[in-house]
C-alpha cells in the first residue's frame, strides 16, 4: 500500500483544474517506481550498512556545488540526477514518517518552498508550471528511507529523444541552477548554507 501526495501547478505540469489544489491518493498496491526506489535503497543498505538518502546529502555537502542552502532543519539542493532543469529537493533533517511530522517542521518546509519558488520565479519567470511531490516509502516499510519533497518545474516538454529513450534532456545543469538560486537567495542571509 502507498500514499501519493502531490500538486500539479499549470497545464504543462498536468493540472486538471484551473484553481490551485493538491491531491492525496491512496492505493492498495505499491507503484513500480516506488518499488524500484525501495529496491535501490535496500540494496545500498545491504552493501554499505547506511541510508542512501542520507549519504546523498553527505555527498552534496562535500561537493557543495549543488547545495542551495541548509537551515532550520531542512537541506535544499538540486539533485545530480535531476529530472528537469531547476529540479529542487528538500530534505528535512529530522528522521520520521511524513504523517507524523510536526506542525513546526511543516511550517519551516512551507517557508523554504515559498522562498525557493520566489528565487525560481526570478530565474524562469512568474507562475512557472511545476509538480510538487512528497516522496515517501510504502506504508508497509515506512522506515525504508526518510521522506523528502521535490519541486520539479515543467518548463520543457518531452520530445522524440525523451519518448524513444526515456532519457530526459536537461538544458541547464543542476550545478548552474543551484548557483543561480543561491545568488537569488543571497539577500536572505538567514537562509544561506551554514
Amino acid at each position: 500500500r502507498s500514499v501519493a501526495i502531490f500538486r500539479n501547478e499549470g497545464f504543462s505540469a498536468g493540472a486538471s483544474l484551473p484553481h490551485c489544489h493538491s491531491q492525496i491518493l491512496a492505493t492498495e498496491h505499491v507503484p513500480a517506481l516506488l518499488l524500484e526506489r525501495h529496491r535501490r535503497v535496500e540494496d545500498y543498505r545491504r552493501r554499505t550498512g547506511r541510508c542512501l538518502v542520507s549519504d546523498l546529502l553527505v555527498a552534496e555537502r562535500a561537493a557543495g556545488r549543488r547545495l542551495i542552502c541548509e537551515a532550520d532543519g531542512v537541506a535544499v539542493w538540486c539533485p545530480f540526477a535531476a529530472r528537469t532543469a531547476w529540479h529542487v529537493r528538500f530534505l528535512p533533517l529530522q528522521a520520521g514518517v511524513f504523517g507524523e511530522a510536526s506542525g513546526e517542521l511543516l511550517t519551516i518546509l512551507a517557508e523554504s518552498l515559498q522562498r525557493l519558488c520566489g528565487a525560481l520565479s526570478q530565474q524562469i519567470g512568474e507562475r512557472f508550471p511545476f509538480n510538487l511531490t512528497v516522496v515517501q516509502p510504502a506504508l508497509d516499510d515506512a522506515d525504508a528511507f526518510p521522506w523528502f519533497v521535490e519541486l520539479t518545474p515543467r518548463i520543457t516538454c518531452q520530445a522524440g529523444w525523451e519518448l524513444l529513450t526515456d532519457i530526459d534532456v536537461i538544458p541547464v545543469a543542476p550545478e548552474a541552477c543551484a548557483e543561480r538560486l543561491r545568488k537569488a537567495l543571497s539577500g536572505d542571509q538567514s537562509w544561506l548554507v551554514r
